[in-house]
């Protein structure tokens, strides 16, 4: 059985060492704080951040994966340390926004080419219409607020079984 090797492992020792000095540097950043493209890019020693943006987004996973550290990117500034609690919340956002549009996106994909395709099989038809009921479900539940979510607490108000409990005397 072939493993899976992560892209840190597949790296030659001086990318590695790249990598690993700009994770280091991610490290350091207190929770809340920013760190600069500029502070990234020095630290990759680059001379610009594009340059030097694959080997930063080896790091934030590797940081990820190491640690569970998030960071979030501010706009031409550079990647915000989050929280715990901040980061948990970045990511499941995150990820659900992603994949709903990955999922809208391939239901696109898939429709244009069903429209165009006149010589599908029986089969192929009714594997890509189940394609097409799945893209829409995961589009469907990953929408905002469709999936509610449970109380922290239960919600204190009149007990609707009072008049039964009255009736029968138990209390």
């Amino acid at each position: 059985m072939r493993t899976r090797t992560s892209p840190i492992e597949t790296m030659d020792s001086g990318d590695r060492q790249i990598v690993l000095a700009v994770a280091e540097r991610l490290m350091e950043t207190s929770i809340d704080q920013i760190v600069n493209y500029e502070v990234l890019a020095a630290a990759a020693d680059c001379d610009d951040i594009d340059q030097a943006r694959w080997i930063v987004m080896a790091a934030l996973k590797l940081v990820n994966k190491e640690s569970g550290a998030v960071f979030a990117n501010e706009r031409k500034i550079g990647y915000r340390r989050l929280s715990s609690e901040a980061g948990v919340k970045h990511a499941g956002e995150k990820g659900l926004k992603r994949t709903r549009s990955a999922a809208r996106n391939g239901q696109r994909v898939l429709t244009n080419a069903i429209h165009h395709a006149n010589d599908l099989s029986p089969t192929e038809q009714r594997t890509a219409n189940q394609r097409l009921a799945v893209f829409g479900l995961v589009e469907h539940l990953t929408r905002a607020k469709i999936v509610k979510t449970m109380p922290d607490q239960a919600p204190e108000g009149p007990d609707p079984l009072a008049g039964l409990k009255a009736a029968l005397g138990v209390e």
